[in-house]
């Protein structure tokens, strides 16, 4: 668990709004937001704001200090 203060939320994939397997189409960029943007309210919440093909995500506070999880190579 994460201290509030990491809200803010950069991603290498594609985008920019939430992606499954039948939006692969997306484009591939560099996209940021914050956690309580990317909250959709979806009837599922273990479905909300799911990416596909993510390269490396960072989860920040807005000094830039947090964490970056790297995806595995294809």
């Amino acid at each position: 668990i994460l201290p509030k203060a990491f809200d803010q939320i950069t991603r290498y994939g594609c985008g920019p709004d939430p992606t499954y397997s039948d939006r692969a189409f997306e484009s591939v960029g560099l996209y940021r937001s914050t956690v309580m943007e990317s909250w959709v309210d979806y009837g599922v919440p273990q479905e909300n704001g799911n990416t596909t093909g993510v390269r490396w995500l960072e989860i920040t506070n807005e000094d830039g200090l947090g964490l970056r999880i790297l995806g595995t190579d294809r």
